[in-house]
């Protein structure tokens, strides 16, 4: 993606971006908990990680804003 983007523009990224100690938002592990069960497959990704993946794919990571309920956006914007 971040070939086919000019530089400045905006990405988000929109998902239960988790704390650092993978606990908060409390909703999130139990989600992640629920579909182990019902697929055999779960992940959860804190938003340390997407700050990783952002400056290694040529992103800078702009703000995260909190949505209703446990959902939050990662803003980022091509470097």
């Amino acid at each position: 993606m971040r070939s086919h983007a000019a530089v400045g523009a905006r990405l988000l990224l929109v998902d239960w971006w988790m704390d650092s100690t993978r606990t908060q938002p409390p909703a999130a592990p139990i989600m992640s908990g629920e579909f182990l069960l019902m697929s055999g497959e779960a992940q959860t990704y804190s938003e340390d990680e997407a700050d990783d993946w952002l400056t290694e794919t040529g992103w800078r990571k702009v703000e995260r804003r909190q949505l209703a309920g446990p959902g939050s956006v990662i803003i980022a914007e091509a470097t």
